[in-house]
């Protein structure tokens, strides 16, 4: 909201920014996942939190429009093979029977972040220092702990169980154990090979979802700040804090969605639901005569709907396809994710 206004940017300018991001974003998804699946997660997240905390401490220096298209693409490269890659990881280590709640704990990252985020936003866009403004602070000290875990992950994480120090000798045999009997072949669509994913109608489905869904979810996220500043008539700081509150809600639907996952085991419907929700709800918040209230309303509705798909939709792939062609599958439909 400050950095447009500051660098004279148009929406055009901010929303091309936006959208070289996802460009760049497509290039690490399927090499991502299968670096992850061929050689581990540790030292490939590590060099992507380093890059992604060195883009957005530079974001904090850009005076052009340019420079902030450079930014965003190279940003977008550093965190490309992130998702997919964690995603994988996850196969790695949880029974199918529980992913589904694996998965809504990474997930959940996104919304928590944001919702706590805002808030956090809009005190650090009140500092003003060393003749920086408050959007340039905002970058700066985001950008430190990109950089810290970037180290600790190199350090810490272990990239299998049998890596895990902090498992005793039972607890590693026996999750070896189950994840070993889930990979033994179950029909003819595990042992499809990673050059036939892309030619597969369950693989071709998913992506149209994910593609779709998106098409909206971006649209929420980007521009959330701006539609609430809008509506209320706050400062930039007040319509950030409160721009976090549909994220709250999100956190809610998204620990809901996977316990009752995993409890029920009817995946297709858990992902059914909530993008129908979605498809309905977000709509209402386009209506121009909503009040303040009724809009925070179906917008947090909106979030709820959104982001409840999420740990159910990214089992699939996991379950159908063996383990290599299943890391190819998991980037390529990300990719329709950007």
């Amino acid at each position: 909201l400050t950095m447009a206004l500051d660098l004279g940017f148009s929406e055009w300018i901010y929303g091309f920014g936006a959208g070289l991001f996802f460009l760049g974003y497509l290039l690490l998804e399927i090499p991502g996942a299968l670096i992850v699946q061929r050689w581990g997660l540790r030292r490939w997240t590590s060099c992507i939190l380093l890059g992604w905390g060195f883009c957005a401490l530079s974001l904090g220096f850009i005076h052009t429009s340019t420079g902030f298209y450079v930014d965003r693409f190279l940003l977008a490269i550093a965190e490309g093979g992130l998702f997919p890659g964690f995603i994988v990881y996850l196969t790695q280590w949880i029974p199918s029977r529980h992913r589904a709640g694996a998965i809504a704990a990474f997930v959940l990252a996104s919304p928590v972040a944001l919702a706590l985020g805002g808030p956090l936003a809009g005190l650090l866009l009140q500092i003003h220092c060393l003749g920086l403004a408050g959007w340039r602070w905002l970058s700066i000290i985001e950008a430190i702990p990109a950089l810290a875990f970037s180290f600790l992950v190199w350090f810490l994480l272990p990239d299998r169980p049998t890596n895990a120090s902090w498992l005793s000798n039972s607890e590693r045999a026996w999750l070896e154990l189950q994840l070993k009997e889930e990979r033994q072949p179950r029909s003819k669509s595990t042992q499809i090979k990673i050059a036939q994913v892309f030619l597969q109608p369950i693989v071709l489905a998913l992506c149209s979802i994910i593609f779709l869904a998106n098409v909206g979810i971006q649209g929420f996220f980007l521009w959330l700040p701006t539609t609430v500043q809008r509506a209320a008539g706050l400062s930039a700081a007040k319509a950030a804090f409160l721009s976090g509150i549909p994220f709250l809600v999100a956190v809610a639907s998204v620990c809901v969605c996977s316990w009752s996952s995993d409890r029920s085991q009817k995946r297709a419907l858990h992902i059914f639901v909530p993008l129908l929700l979605s498809g309905l709800i977000f709509p209402i918040t386009a209506l121009t005569k909503l009040s303040f209230g009724w809009l925070l309303f179906w917008l947090s509705a909106s979030s709820a709907a959104i982001y409840g798909f999420g740990p159910s939709f990214y089992l699939v792939p996991s379950l159908i396809l063996s383990e290599s062609a299943g890391a190819a599958a998991i980037g390529l439909i990300n990719m329709f994710a950007g």
